[in-house]
């Protein structure tokens, strides 16, 4: 048939058939190795013949959902895997101890031929496994270059691997400091143990060891290109983006065009993302694109869906969310094919952001549900967290206040790691939380250690831009006009000598809010305005509902009910499935007296509310 790829295999422990006696014994730790780190050994052998091969980490976990579903899932799943890739050759293999040594066997199904089969005998298993797959290469037109029995290096780093993958950090550390070859090799081992420190989310030691590392690497450029590849994901989860950039682009100097094309998609993946957080579109896009065709030729269709989905969390920040989900419905649907749970757990956080931004609101739910039931299965503190403040942010949208405030207090939140944004991300949910309560004291204490100048990364400034909206309104609710004074004189208005980005037509509702509260009305018809013609212009529903929610209110204090009805009607679609939405229409049509149009409005807006309290000049239909 002409097929000479391979890209995705399972691998299959098969338990002893005969007695054996303790010498002959395999142990529970080297059958977790064999299970996890043997079907990386035959991915090597095959790698090493000129087939190309799917990342271990994608098998690992298509074999961990393959487990859960049962063994009986098996030909379905080769079934989805051919259906979604028509080329892909799915490699089996398993090994079964018996008195005189270990039998490997190995097996490859190809779409529209009869499957083949290859065996061999060996005193240890990694023995039987290389040769059954030297075997299984040979009988598809590949020969593997000659095998390194002795390396236990080589064996080590594939069992450590295993290990990682398997989101078993310590044991990967252990298995890497009691390799005696491994200990003379010192950097080498030391950048095992940083990449394994970073998958666990211990980012400082892993950057102290990085940053000697450098210090001292010579002229070796794929190590030293590794290291900086390392360095720049340390950055970017610090959200250090501009330092982040600067790693990535000088691993790429180093490495030059005819280097390892894995390595060089990840480099060029990383400092695509560091550029979308700075807003540099357009060099994002050239970076994703080199990225994307460098993880096609390496083979590797995990890395191909991350840049996906990294392309839909840049439209996001591009305020794009209706052209960010197909690519993050494509992602999530291969990760899903290729059993990769963690990746896609974050890509449904994603998925539920842009659809909540469009206020497909039900579908957004369905989302962040799929995620949140998954959480047991996330081995970072970062990522859990981040779980536990998306959760949070759908609780407060739903108006599930209690559960709210039960993720919110989370004793893990207190170990959480030092980032500033996360950091601000809580305060801005606590606060938004005692707001919707009717506790505007506590909600100003939550927000006050929160600067407002703009950050200059896009996510963690997008933080900055909610807190100063949310600020703005309750220190005008709470009639703290003197505070508004003082802060208007601090920022710049958004969008007055820069260009508009996502965040601008927030920051001038802000800014109009600000503007009311210290009397200046004239200003702040001005500056509501122009936030709702920013609004228009982006045409995100969820922005125009939250610029509407400050606009209209202003309306109808500066006695202008036509115009109200002429901005809450542009949201008026979105009012019977989301609250904010339903209780613009409600204080509309109560300003109007409207009393049949109030009893079915108030009726929505409290089918919506949850523990939210519709305000009490709304509760009674109109005079």
């Amino acid at each position: 048939m002409g097929i000479r790829t391979v890209t995705g295999f399972g691998y299959h422990w098969v338990a002893p058939t005969t007695e054996n006696d303790d010498a002959t014994r395999t142990s529970d730790t080297d059958e977790s190795w064999l299970r996890l780190g043997g079907m990386d050994l035959i991915a090597d052998r095959l790698r090493r013949s000129g087939l190309r091969v799917q990342p271990s980490e994608q098998t690992l976990s298509l074999l961990q959902r393959i487990g859960e579903q049962g063994k009986h899932e098996l030909a379905e799943s080769i079934t989805a895997l051919h259906a979604a890739a028509p080329q892909t050759i799915v490699v089996q293999g398993g090994v079964e101890q018996h008195s005189a040594g270990w039998s490997a066997w190995t097996s490859a199904d190809i779409p529209g031929a009869p499957p083949l089969r290859a065996q061999a005998d060996d005193p240890t298993p990694t023995g039987a496994l290389r040769t059954a797959a030297d075997r299984l290469a040979a009988a598809l037109g590949h020969v593997p270059t000659p095998s390194a029995h002795a390396d236990s290096v080589s064996e080590t780093l594939q069992r450590a691997q295993a290990a990682t993958l398997a989101n078993q950090p310590d044991a990967a550390r252990a298995i890497l400091l009691a390799d005696a070859k491994l200990a003379h090799d010192e950097p080498r081992l030391r950048l095992q143990l940083a990449e394994v420190d970073i998958r666990a989310g211990r980012l400082d030691d892993a950057r102290s060891t990085l940053d000697g590392l450098l210090a001292q690497a010579g002229s070796a450029a794929t190590f030293r290109a590794r290291l900086l590849a390392a360095r720049g994901i340390i950055a970017v989860r610090s959200r250090q983006y501009a330092e982040a950039g600067r790693f990535f682009g000088d691993g790429i100097d180093a490495l030059g065009d005819a280097g390892d094309p894995q390595l060089a998609g990840r480099l060029h993946n990383g400092r695509a993302i560091s550029r979308t957080s700075l807003e540099e579109f357009a060099g994002a896009l050239l970076d994703y694109g080199i990225a994307r065709d460098r993880f096609e030729h390496a083979g590797d269709e995990g890395s191909v869906a991350r840049v996906d989905g990294n392309i839909g969390a840049m439209e996001l920040l591009r305020a794009h969310p209706a052209q960010a989900e197909p690519y993050l419905v494509a992602a999530i649907a291969r990760f899903e094919t290729l059993g990769l749970v963690q990746e896609r757990l974050g890509e449904l956080q994603l998925l539920f952001v842009a659809r909540r931004a469009q206020l497909k609101n039900a579908p957004a739910w369905e989302a962040m549900d799929a995620s949140w039931e998954q959480r047991a299965r996330v081995p970072s503190p970062y990522s859990r967290l981040s779980m536990r403040l998306y959760r949070t942010e759908q609780l407060l949208q739903q108006g599930r206040h209690n559960e709210a405030a039960q993720l919110l207090d989370n004793p893990a939140n207190d170990s959480r790691p030092a980032d500033v944004a996360e950091n601000e991300r809580i305060r801005l949910l606590r606060a938004e939380l005692e707001w919707r309560r009717g506790h505007a004291d506590a909600a100003l204490a939550e927000l006050a250690p929160v600067p407002l100048n703009a950050l200059a990364s896009a996510d963690s400034d997008l933080i900055r831009a909610d807190i100063e909206l949310l600020r703005s309104r309750v220190e005008r609710s709470a009639g703290a006009a003197d505070t508004a004074r003082k802060d208007t004189a601090a920022i710049e208005p958004a969008g007055s000598t820069s260009s508009p980005n996502a965040r601008s037509a927030l920051r001038q509702a802000a800014a109009a809010n600000r503007a009311w509260a210290a009397g200046r009305v004239d200003e702040a018809a001005r500056a509501f305005e122009s936030a709702f013609a920013l609004a228009q212009a982006q045409g995100v529903p969820l922005t125009l509902v939250r610029v509407a929610d400050h606009y209209v209110p202003f309306l109808l204090d500066q006695h202008r009910p036509a115009d109200a009805a002429a901005i809450a009607s542009q949201d008026a679609l979105w009012a019977t499935q989301d609250y904010d939405a339903a209780l613009i229409q409600l204080r509309v049509v109560h300003a109007q007296g409207r009393r049949d149009a109030w009893y079915a409005a108030f009726e929505t807006a409290r089918r919506l509310a949850g523990e939210r309290v519709i305000p009490v000049e709304l509760e009674s239909p109109p005079s």
